[in-house]
């Protein structure tokens, strides 16, 4: 079961919440355009490429954590690592700092959301392996696919509220430490 909630949340926090409301933070602490390096780009295109950029990296990064997790330490200790890393970073996108730090934050933060995809996929397919695999995957995908769906709904209706960003990806990030307990817990009991 911790599995299908934390693949629910993964999906919500990033695949719902933060690639539905990017441009909105973006124009919230830096206006509609913005200006790097003597260049004016609008938030539409500097969200794009943002997206863009872990779409680029996935693939590789995705594959080299998918070795790193085979390796002698097992998956459990780098996916709660991560789990805590990516809950730091998440709950910075809501923070008005400048403009380079902001987009590291968020670089890390989507770097910290290919990590986690990767490792929650593996471990729910090693996991799928001791149980029926296609009803198993299925319902797991379910989860993904529920979550991602719920993560915009949820996500624009924080925004609603006055401090609506620091609600949603701090809580966000509460998510995220919350499911790294569990699953040290889950860690201790194997």
């Amino acid at each position: 079961m911790t599995i299908i909630v934390s693949g629910f949340f993964i999906a919500m926090l990033y695949q719902g919440i933060l690639a539905s409301t990017l441009s909105s933070v973006i124009g919230h602490f830096y206006g509609e355009h913005i200006s790097i390096l003597n260049v004016v780009v609008s938030v539409t295109l500097l969200s794009g490429i943002i997206q863009a950029m872990r779409w680029g990296w996935e693939p590789f990064l995705g594959r080299a954590v998918g070795h790193w997790s085979d390796g002698s330490r097992g998956r459990l200790p780098i996916f709660i690592s991560s789990l805590v890393f990516a809950g730091v970073v998440f709950g910075m996108i809501s923070l008005s700092l400048p403009i380079g730090v902001w987009l590291f934050i968020t670089l890390l933060a989507l770097a910290g959301a290919t990590i986690l995809t990767t490792i929650i996929d593996t471990i729910a397919l090693d996991t799928s392996k001791t149980a029926n695999v296609v009803s198993f995957l299925t319902i797991y995908a379910v989860a993904q696919d529920v979550g991602a769906a719920l993560g915009p709904v949820l996500g624009y209706f924080l925004l609603q509220f006055g401090a609506g960003f620091s609600y949603l990806y701090w809580g966000g990030a509460a998510i995220l430490f919350v499911l790294a307990m569990s699953w040290s817990v889950v860690e201790k009991k194997a």
